[in-house]
């Protein structure tokens, strides 16, 4: 920065000395050749009467005349008749020279009295100045005194003045330098120095200082520097820390978050979103491609670019339900897209409407018999003993059903309620699953069933609710009797095994297809719709079932081949979860 100024500094002062010498060589100039004119008119005007006096004498003696004179004033001298004739001349034969009445200075002296010219003299080869005079003022066409003076003696003199002037020059010139230089350095140190500490900030060192010890402008503007580096940096500090909690904000979102440029380039996209839509790494900067999946998502985002609303849509992608959410920013048609996974959301709108639909469907069928069979009632089958009884068993047959299905849904309902808990304590398994059987005795001994137990001699307490797990024992044994036919075998078995009790309830049935295994604990699934609900079934038995044993921290599995029978193992944790001894491995498979 120092050598710019410096520079233009003495091209300044340069320039400026240039000018001056220019103009005082040409002043010293002018006022030389003045006063020399000056100096030979004064001599002509001496010279004048002397000559006036000896015009007429003879030529050889007036020579030696202006030859003496014009020694003595160290000029040449010439003398010139009327008709141009030189008839006396201080340097030259006057006798060789050509005629001067056509000299400009000779002309001008008989036109003004007083004729002056700079010009090439021929004679002597050389530039001379020329002063003419009349020698009698009367008679201006008579007789003319020219005085001449070689114009290198005026440039000698020159040159010693432009010498002088030109060392005075240079030496100023030197001096006004290196004080200059000084000055400049002097000055513009404390800026160098303010300059360096802006680029060290530029790089993130906030810790230098500028001098703030300087006088005048600078010093004010060394302090007022420092007092902006103070602000800038609690600025970025406050900013920085903003960003890092916009950023750790983005990081634990669930959403995923994507800002696009007005090229759909990603600007800034947290781990959310990448995981989302599976981008690389080196995502940032890349376009956001479709790959040919949705090709209108580049012209959602310039829709929202151009009405600056905020436009959503659901996306199917890796397997995935995506809803997209873009929203216009404010500066340089960016957009902000939000991800959210709706995947679970979806899944379990599409569940409601299937459970709803089921509801409905199982709901009507019952109550459409029985309102069907009571309006035939009333239609006059009601005198009709043996019909009316018929229609009146099974429009009791169908309303139990409804109402079994909504004591069902009620149960579930509050199986799934974050507000059920169960009345926990430790239990005893074989008294309940004697219970329950106990309970349906009568239906096995209608089908002339046989009950099989094989029980740990002692198994270890679990922690559970008796109420819901008698519903459970009674569920499954009530399925297993009315799939097992008359004469078939049922068998309930329980053991201890690395801190859980398993207990297995199979029968000898009809069995179930291998491909509806899957969704048994599904609701309302059934096997074979028509027998279910001839039997009374509400097909969300299962599906209770499941429910309570994962509310216990267990689970419910199942096994079964048709023609053969099935089995559903229960695993339900003990009191202390600790390794029990067993008697025997209960076999899972079928024989």
């Amino acid at each position: 920065m120092i050598k710019r100024i410096l520079i233009v500094y003495i091209a300044i002062l340069l320039v400026g000395f240039l000018s001056s010498g220019y103009i005082i060589s040409n002043f010293i100039q002018g006022q030389m050749l003045l006063e020399i004119k000056e100096r030979l008119k004064s001599d002509l005007v001496l010279l004048q009467p002397i000559f006036d006096e000896k015009v007429d004498s003879p030529e050889d003696e007036l020579a030696v005349q202006v030859q003496k004179l014009a020694l003595g004033i160290q000029a040449r001298l010439t003398i010139i008749a009327p008709d141009g004739r030189v008839i006396a001349d201080s340097e030259r034969d006057s006798r060789t020279m050509n005629n001067h009445n056509l000299r400009p200075e000779v002309v001008l002296a008989r036109q003004q009295g007083l004729g002056e010219n700079i010009r090439y003299s021929n004679t002597l080869s050389e530039e001379m100045l020329y002063v003419a005079v009349p020698l009698n003022e009367s008679n201006r066409e008579g007789y003319i005194l020219r005085q001449a003076l070689p114009l290198a003696k005026i440039q000698e003199t020159l040159n010693v003045i432009y010498r002088s002037v030109f060392t005075i020059l240079s030496i100023t010139l030197l001096l006004a330098g290196v004080a200059g230089f000084y000055f400049l350095r002097r000055t513009l140190r404390p800026v160098n120095e303010i300059c360096e500490v802006a680029e060290a900030v530029s790089k993130g060192n906030w810790s230098l200082k500028a001098p703030a010890n300087i006088k005048g402008e600078i010093g004010h503007l060394a302090r007022t520097f420092n007092q902006m580096i103070e602000e800038l940096s609690l600025r970025l500090q406050a900013l920085t820390h903003q960003k890092e909690k916009i950023e750790t904000v983005l990081k634990g979102m669930q959403e995923g978050v994507i800002a696009l440029d007005s090229d759909n380039r990603i600007r800034e996209c947290n781990r959310a979103a990448a995981m989302l839509l599976n981008l690389e790494d080196t995502h940032r900067g890349s376009i956001l491609s479709t790959n040919g999946r949705r090709p209108e998502w580049p012209v959602v985002f310039e829709k929202v670019r151009h009405t600056k609303t905020t436009q959503k849509f659901d996306v199917e992608l890796n397997s995935k339900t995506l809803e997209f959410r873009v929203t216009p920013l404010d500066q340089e048609e960016e957009v902000l897209v939000v991800i959210r996974d709706i995947t679970e959301a979806a899944r379990y709108e599409s569940l409601r409407r299937e459970f709803v639909g089921n509801v409905s469907h199982e709901l009507r069928t019952p109550l459409s018999i029985a309102i069907g069979y009571i309006e035939t009632l009333l239609e006059g089958a009601i005198d009709e003993p043996r019909e009316a009884r018929k229609f009146i068993e099974t429009t009791d047959r169908n309303l139990r059903q409804l109402t079994n299905l909504v004591d069902d849904l009620l149960v579930l309902s509050r199986l799934e309620s974050e507000s059920e808990h169960p009345e926990m304590a430790n239990l005893d398994i074989k008294p309940l699953i004697y219970s329950a059987l106990g309970d349906l005795e009568s239906l096995v001994k209608k089908k002339d069933q046989r009950v099989v137990y094989d029980f740990q001699k002692e198994l270890a307490p679990i922690r559970g609710d008796a109420e819901l797990l008698d519903r459970v024992f009674k569920n499954l044994i009530d399925n297993a009797v009315k799939y097992t036919p008359r004469g078939g075998t049922l068998t309930i078995a329980a053991n201890n095994l690395m801190g859980k009790v398993y207990i297995n309830i199979s029968d000898s049935g009809i069995g179930i297809p291998e491909k509806d295994i899957p969704r048994l604990f599904e609701r309302f699934f059934r096997v074979d719709k028509s027998r279910s609900r001839e039997m009374g079934g509400t097909g969300l038995g299962l599906s209770i079932v499941k429910h309570i044993i994962q509310l216990h921290g267990g689970t419910v599995t199942a096994k079964s081949k048709i023609g053969i029978g099935s089995t559903f193992q229960i695993e339900l944790p003990t009191v202390n979860s600790q390794p029990q001894p067993v008697d025997h491995q209960l076999n899972l498979g079928f024989k």
